[in-house]
């Protein structure tokens, strides 16, 4: 059940008018997020994006963190990798929605 309008939930964005969310970190495993992606674009009525790191480094393992892509409360794309990647993806800019759900990754 929703809560808030869609305008309240975007009160403190800026004031232009947003196409879309970004998010460039999220913690994975215990810490991670529990539906929260999927419910902010559900409240926003706006697409996010969810930029995450991939593969393990010097201090973390982040092989089982996700890259997303949610939208109208649903999760449309979950990447990730067992090695530092880069993900590229389609997105149409006209309808804000992804134009292929077909992906290219590139490691690093």
């Amino acid at each position: 059940m929703r809560t808030r309008s869609r305008r309240e939930s975007r009160k403190g964005l800026p004031s232009r008018e947003p196409k879309k969310l970004i998010s460039y970190a999220a913690a994975p495993g215990f810490h991670g997020p529990n539906r929260e992606w999927e419910r902010c674009t559900e409240d926003t009525g706006l697409p996010l994006l969810v930029c995450n790191r991939s593969g393990p480094d010097w201090t973390r393992n982040f092989t089982s963190a996700e890259s997303v892509v949610a939208k109208d409360g649903k999760r449309l794309l979950t990447l990730s990798s067992d090695r530092s990647t880069v993900f590229i993806l389609d997105w149409n800019l006209k309808y804000y929605k992804l134009a292929t759900p077909h992906y290219q990754d590139i490691p690093l």
